[in-house]
């Protein structure tokens, strides 16, 4: 089963649980409908060029290469990990649909699937809140406050 896949069937399981307020029934089905599927690539080493990316802190790292490299765009959503289970994670994208993880060393088989944030909407969400990730509080938002288009 491949990550979109994966995320449609959970998405699903959910659906039936749906709060009558809540816009959607998972961070899956927000995922679904706001994300896409992007293109694993490694790390240029002048990405890392005056950085330092710690490890078990993707959502900081992430934040940290996007407002330093402003053709990134923070991305949030699933990846497929070491294990080869979809976890929770951020990375950057480039503007041909590249995923770039400071995180994690590189594997070729990784799965990538996302929302670009506007790098001024995380910013502001750690100041007013200091939570590094923002996927759970974007989920309650009007997307047009966070969506790169």
């Amino acid at each position: 089963m491949n990550l979109e896949e994966y995320l449609k069937e959970n998405a699903e399981i959910t659906a039936a649980y749906k709060h009558a307020r809540w816009k959607y029934s998972s961070i899956e089905e927000f995922v679904l409908k706001y994300g896409k599927l992007y293109k694993n690539k490694p790390l240029p080493k002048d990405f890392k060029q005056g950085l330092r990316f710690s490890p078990k802190a993707c959502y900081q790292n992430a934040k940290k290469l996007s407002n330093k490299r402003r053709e990134l765009t923070y991305t949030e959503g699933f990846a497929v990990g070491n294990m080869g289970i979809p976890i929770r994670h951020a990375w950057c994208v480039d503007k041909d649909g590249n995923a770039y993880d400071c995180t994690w060393v590189y594997q070729e088989q990784r799965e990538y699937f996302g929302i670009s944030f506007k790098i001024e909407y995380v910013n502001e969400h750690y100041k007013k809140t200091k939570e590094h990730a923002v996927l759970e509080s974007s989920f309650f938002d009007d997307p047009n406050e966070f969506l790169v288009t």
